[in-house]
């Protein structure tokens, strides 16, 4: 296997989880040691919430689907879904691993409507029927301005 500290291929990684994730493989500890020692880089992937942009109706989605997506190194990429393959985040589809964009971009569409992958922390929609009934109304009165 390549050192996953010098990888120039790249693959792309797809988080559903809001604020994204911090990927970081860490030797496991030795001794009374209180924090694993990381190796390589870390990675911070995109989040959810990457995907949205500020509108004058609120924070609405930029793209067809809800992950955000981010470039990682191959070797550290698959390194790290090895070791952390029963992760329930990794198993329910919230944080995926595809060669490229337009896969990535596929593979959420396909996970769109999944009831595994959601997790809880997904944004209203506006007729939402738990949001107050006032946040309908300003939407409403601002479009008829």
């Amino acid at each position: 296997m390549a050192d996953i500290r010098t990888s120039t291929t790249t693959v792309t990684v797809g988080c559903k989880l809001p604020n994204g994730l911090i990927m970081e493989l860490a030797e496991p500890a030795a001794g009374r040691q209180l924090i694993p020692a990381p190796i390589g880089e870390r990675h911070t992937l995109n989040g959810s919430n990457s995907t949205l942009i500020d509108s004058p109706f609120g924070r609405v989605a930029q793209g067809t689907h809800r992950y955000g997506i981010t470039h990682v190194p191959k070797e550290f990429a698959e390194a790290w879904f090895a070791r952390h393959k029963d992760f329930e985040f990794v198993k329910r589809g919230q944080v995926f691993l595809v060669k490229d964009d337009a896969a990535a971009a596929s593979e959420a569409k396909l996970r769109e409507n999944d009831s595994a992958t959601r997790t809880g922390l997904e944004a209203l929609v506006d007729k939402d029927p738990r949001l107050p009934k006032s946040v309908g109304k300003r939407r409403e009165e601002s479009e008829a301005a």
